[in-house]
C-alpha cells in the first residue's frame, strides 16, 4: 500500500469524511496539523541538520498557511539514531527553534526517543478566521500558483539520480531543495481577505495538487501556463530537462495553489505583490469532468495525470 491507499483505508476504518484536507479545522476557530519528517525520505544528500530542523516545521506551516491558520502552540517529537553526534542533534533542534520563532508559536511539549532513522514530528495548534477547503473552486475562478516550479525536481534528480545540471541552474535548484520557504504570510492574508475560494499546499507535486482540487471541487481545471519564469524555463531547457515534467511531476515545493473569482483575482495579485511573492496565473475553472487538463501549443486539451511525490511508492514520470 502506498501513502494515498493507506490514508483512504484510515478514512474507511475511522468512518471519517473530514480526513481529506491540509489541516483539521476544530470548533472555536482552532485548527490542528501534524507532519512527520523522516531522514531517509525527506532529507536529501547535502542538507544540513539545521536545515532539516527548519524543514520539519516549514512543511507543517505550509499547510497552515494555505488554510489561513496562524500557529499558537507546538509539540515536537524527535527520534535520533545512535550514530548522530551531539553537534548534529543540537543543530537540528536549533533549526526547529529558529522556525518556531520565525512563525511565531510557542513550544509547549513533545517527546524524545531513539530510532534507526531520524524522525521529527511537528504538531501545531493555531487559530483561523475563515475556512477554505481544497474543494471550493467555482466556475470561472482564476487558478494561481505561487513560486517557481521545476527547480525542486531538477535539484532532487541531480542529488538522487546524479542527473547533470548546468552550474547556474544547479545553484538555484539546490537552494530551493535545501531551504524550504513557504509563502506563509501571503497565504494567511489571502485566505483571511475572503478573496480565495479554494487552496492547497503543493508539496505532493503540482499535477497531484491540481487534480485533487479539481476532484474535490467537482470541476475541470484548465491549465494554460506553467508556473515558471522565462529565465528558469530557459535554464532548465538548456540543461536538456523536460520542463513540463519538472514543473508538473515534482513535489517538495511547499507553494500555494489557489483559485479566486474573476473580480477578486486582481486583489489577490495585488496582495502577492505587497508581500513580494511571485505568483503565476496558470488557468481557470470550468464546469466539467473533475480532472486537471493542460492546453498545449496546438490548443488541444490533454489530461494531466495525477502523479507526484507519494510515500511508499514514488509516483512520477
Amino acid at each position: 500500500m502506498n501513502e494515498i491507499e493507506i490514508i483512504n483505508y484510515i478514512r474507511n476504518v475511522f468512518k471519517s469524511s473530514k480526513l481529506n484536507d491540509d489541516v483539521a479545522y476544530l470548533p472555536n476557530k482552532t485548527a490542528l496539523k501534524v507532519d512527520m519528517l523522516v531522514g531517509s525520505t525527506d532529507a536529501p544528500p547535502g542538507i544540513t541538520f539545521f536545515q532539516i530542523g527548519k524543514k520539519a516545521v516549514a512543511s507543517t506551516i505550509s499547510d497552515f498557511g494555505v488554510k489561513g491558520v496562524r500557529p499558537v502552540y507546538g509539540l515536537f517529537s524527535y527520534a535520533f539514531p545512535k550514530n548522530l553526534s551531539d553537534k548534529d542533534i543540537k543543530d537540528l533542534i536549533n533549526g526547529t527553534k529558529y522556525a518556531a520563532k520565525k512563525y511565531g508559536f510557542k513550544l509547549v511539549g513533545g517527546d524524545v526517543n531513539e530510532s534507526d532513522d531520524l524522525i521529527v514530528d511537528c504538531l501545531l495548534l493555531g487559530t483561523y478566521k475563515r475556512q477554505v477547503s481544497r474543494g471550493g473552486a467555482k466556475d470561472g475562478d482564476v487558478i494561481y500558483a505561487t513560486g517557481e516550479f521545476g527547480l525542486t525536481k531538477a535539484g532532487l534528480d541531480h542529488l538522487l539520480l546524479h542527473q547533470h545540471l548546468d552550474d547556474r541552474i544547479r545553484a538555484l535548484a539546490l537552494k530551493q531543495v535545501y531551504n524550504v520557504e513557504p509563502p506563509y504570510s501571503f497565504a494567511v492574508q489571502a485566505i483571511e481577505s475572503g478573496y480565495v475560494n479554494s487552496s492547497m499546499d503543493s508539496s505532493d507535486g503540482l499535477a497531484y495538487t491540481l487534480n485533487e482540487m479539481a476532484s474535490q471541487s467537482n470541476r475541470s481545471f484548465i491549465i494554460e501556463e506553467l508556473p515558471v519564469s522565462k529565465t528558469v524555463y530557459r535554464m532548465l531547457d538548456h540543461s536538456k530537462r523536460n520542463v513540463y515534467d519538472d514543473v508538473m511531476f515534482g513535489g517538495e515545493e511547499y507553494q500555494m495553489v489557489l483559485t479566486a473569482g474573476h473580480d477578486s483575482a486582481p486583489l489577490v495579485e495585488k496582495l502577492a505583490k505587497k508581500n513580494m511573492v511571485t505568483m503565476h496565473k496558470i488557468g481557470h475553472v470550468v464546469n466539467g469532468k473533475p480532472y486537471a487538463f493542460f492546453r498545449d501549443n496546438d490548443q488541444n486539451l490533454k489530461i494531466i495525470p495525477k502523479l507526484g511525490w507519494i510515500n511508499l511508492g514514488f509516483h512520477t514520470v
